[in-house]
């Protein structure tokens, strides 16, 4: 058996990327929800007690408390625990430059998880291949928090879920982090991730409960 290379860069690897969902996005028959399929778009995490220092010295803004996500330069950062960070892709155009660095951010994320390699008490996790990733917007503010009503145990108004927030729940019956984003005074986005085993079955339980709507 040959041993894994220590020095390969899953996050560089591009094309081993795989959605079992096949559908790209899915408009609710009233329009009042898209769902969307991020799956292939680029995401590291990492863990440790050195993981945080490690991250605010590559210039990432880190939220102060767990189940609080930021976002930054096309990014969504997910403080999932004391020492536990994700840091996903979110924008629409993965090759897409930002300021400082002129990368892509498949390059930047490719780029942190070669740095982390050399770092001690860092260690990476590769929820690039765990986990699906799906996002949801609506026409009208509060149609997601009543879908979410609808197939979710934690309540996802904005007066008890602001923006930033991340709720790790069961959704579907299936184990999920959702966490949402303020886009306007009159609209929010919403994302989901989890297990990529159990994603078309979540896609088809999302797209029937959007069905109302």
């Amino acid at each position: 058996m040959t041993a894994l290379n220590n020095d390969f860069n899953l996050s560089a690897a591009s094309h081993l990327r795989r959605s079992v969902v096949e559908v790209e996005q899915q408009v609710s028959p009233n329009a009042g929800v898209t769902i969307s399929n991020h799956t292939v778009k680029a995401r590291i995490g990492f863990r440790g007690k050195g993981a945080i220092a490690f991250l605010r010295e590559q210039g990432v803004t880190i939220p102060e408390k767990p189940n609080q996500a930021t976002f930054s330069g096309g990014f969504a950062v997910l403080r999932l625990s004391f020492t536990e960070i994700w840091l996903l892709d979110i924008e629409s155009d993965s090759n897409e430059t930002f300021e400082p660095k002129q990368k892509s951010k498949s390059e930047y994320i490719a780029a942190l998880e070669s740095a982390a390699k050399n770092s001690p008490d860092v260690y990476r996790l590769f929820c690039q291949h765990s986990h699906a990733l799906f996002s949801f917007n609506e026409r009208d503010k509060g149609t997601l928090a009543n879908l979410f009503a609808k197939i979710c145990g934690v309540d996802l108004r904005e007066s008890v879920f602001p923006s930033g927030s991340i709720a790790q729940t069961s959704v579907a019956r299936v184990n999920a982090v959702v966490f949402k984003q303020v886009i306007s005074e009159k609209t929010e986005r919403y994302y989901l991730l989890s297990d990529i085993s159990s994603s078309e079955y979540l896609w088809d339980a999302l797209v029937d409960a959007a069905g109302e709507f």
